[in-house]
């Protein structure tokens, strides 16, 4: 197997014609790599496979907010404004309450409760 030119030109010199022993190794380092290659291609395939399987669940905060904002800018009736609006802060609350958690929040609810079953 050759991993650079160099070693390559190290069995080969420019001056003399490969025998077959050299060639025979060149062939084996060019299948072992063909055979890793199509074992990383096989590893790929899964991989997105399994990436595309995964669903994001729909916000309902963003559903929210924005039938609210249609529904108070969209019409100009003063009833439509009473109820536009509150639909715009649940849309708010319902986003930062299923907003997603970070690393930072797992480690730091991990310790809390950590905490709480040593105390």
């Amino acid at each position: 197997m050759f991993n650079r030119p160099e070693e390559f030109r190290r069995v080969m010199p420019a001056d003399r014609l490969p025998d077959r022993k050299h060639l025979l190794e060149v062939v084996r380092g060019i299948d072992d790599r063909r055979a890793m290659l199509e074992g990383v291609q096989s590893s790929v395939k899964v991989a997105k496979v399994g990436v595309r399987s995964v669903k994001s669940r729909s916000r309902i905060g963003r559903k929210l907010i924005t039938a609210g904002i249609l529904l108070t800018v969209g019409s100009p009736d003063p009833f439509t404004d009473i109820i536009g609006m509150p639909i715009v802060l649940a849309g708010v609350v319902a986003d930062r309450v299923y907003s997603h958690i970070g690393i930072r929040d797992a480690y730091e609810e991990a310790s809390k409760l950590l905490r709480e079953l040593k105390g």
